[in-house]
């Protein structure tokens, strides 16, 4: 039986900490309610902290089910602070007071949903209804009644956000624990998507609620864009480092679904591309992905220093005519091929924050593919 009792105790403590990633944004946006207005600036935060909750659940979940307790460990840091960020942005936007209830009722729903994943692995049934319960019974209903409190929102919208959450994350952490990987990945994208517009929902009602400390159009075309490029290249980010850690832990299995999701992934991304930049631009943008995966996967296996050296390059595109909208990411990769490096060398003490990490860096270069877009295609953000 693997041991996980201090992974629980570390993300009772963490959650509870002050925040350790402040998201960056890009070059603004020609107008002040464009795509860089502090109510799209919180709006795109709010989704990617509430996007990245899914990916913490699911690692969370394959590490624990698989029975690599350090990796475990590692990712209940990342639950921890992905928790901590929730509750930093939430008490600067809502107010000390409503900000820290609601960072109190996301940790107790974090060390609820830690529970049932400890008590799944182990086959502890009593424990796993006790934890359910709790989150069915006491997390939803309490986190609903904050929000429609906090917010203006109805009880169904505050009730669905958090009943959202729950269902969908005990999927996850059932799958994982069934090793059911053809059902992990498409169920893990239905988490994050929701979870995605779960934040939307929250975000766009702060910012209704306190227009004047965040003025500007948390709704306009723009501000979309920069929604879900961001949250997609999230997406990717944590999707490929699962594809890596796969394939140094020999799972064939969660591999082959691995690559299929990040390659669902790619055919989103591109598509959001395509419909700004154009077909050209968009075959070239998913090219670069298709290739990503290769190299990663290839390095991830063999730590050739010349496959790692491709993957920077290729993340590198020379800049002309159709390409001006994809930005260099060789720092994003770089932080990722160091996840990489973890996993390979198994050195979890490291993992889960530079995964994080890169994650986090690769979203925020959303921010300047959203202002190439607005340069470029004005139109389009009318």
């Amino acid at each position: 039986m693997v041991r996980f009792g201090a992974a629980v105790a570390s993300v009772m403590v963490l959650c509870a900490c002050g925040s350790s990633i402040a998201l960056p944004v890009g070059t603004p946006a020609p107008s002040a309610q464009g795509a860089t207005s502090p109510a799209a600036d919180l709006r795109t935060h709010v989704d990617v902290f509430f996007g990245e909750h899914a990916f913490a659940i699911a690692k969370l979940s394959v590490a624990a089910a698989a029975g690599r307790t350090d990796e475990f460990h590692s990712y209940a840091g990342v639950l921890a602070a992905n928790g901590a960020d929730i509750t930093t942005l939430m008490r600067s936007a809502l107010g000390e007071t409503e900000g820290t209830r609601f960072g109190q009722e996301w940790t107790a729903g974090n060390n609820f949903y830690v529970d049932y994943l400890v008590a799944a692995v182990t086959h502890d049934q009593p424990r796993a209804t006790a934890a359910l319960s709790n989150l069915t019974t006491t997390y939803v209903p309490q986190l609903a009644q904050l929000l429609k409190a906090s917010l203006p929102l109805s009880t169904e919208q505050a009730t669905q956000v958090a009943a959202d959450q729950v269902s969908t994350f005990q999927k996850l952490i059932d799958d994982a624990v069934g090793a059911t990987f053809t059902a992990l990945y498409p169920d893990l994208r239905a988490a994050y998507v929701k979870a995605v517009r779960g934040g939307d929902l929250v975000a766009i009602a702060i910012a209704s609620r306190f227009a004047d400390r965040f003025p500007g159009n948390a709704t306009s075309k723009s501000a979309d864009f920069r929604g879900v490029i961001d949250t997609l290249l999230m997406e990717q980010a944590y999707l490929l480092t699962m594809e890596s850690d796969a394939t140094v832990a020999g799972a064939k299995e969660e591999l082959a679904a691995a690559t299929e999701a990040v390659r669902t992934n790619t055919n989103a991304m591109t598509a959001v591309v395509g419909g700004i930049f154009g077909d050209a631009a968009s075959v070239q943008f998913g090219a670069v992905w298709d290739s990503e995966s290769l190299l990663l996967t290839a390095y991830a296996k063999s730590g050739d220093a010349g496959v790692r050296q491709n993957v920077i390059n290729t993340g590198a595109p020379p800049m002309g005519p159709g390409q001006s909208f994809e930005p260099d990411l060789t720092n994003e990769l770089t932080t990722m091929l160091q996840a990489v490096d973890d996993q390979r060398g198994k050195s979890f003490d490291k993992l889960g924050n530079d995964d994080r990490a890169a994650a986090t860096q690769l979203a925020a270069a959303g921010d300047s593919v959203t202002a190439t877009a607005v340069r470029q295609a004005p139109a389009k953000f009318v």
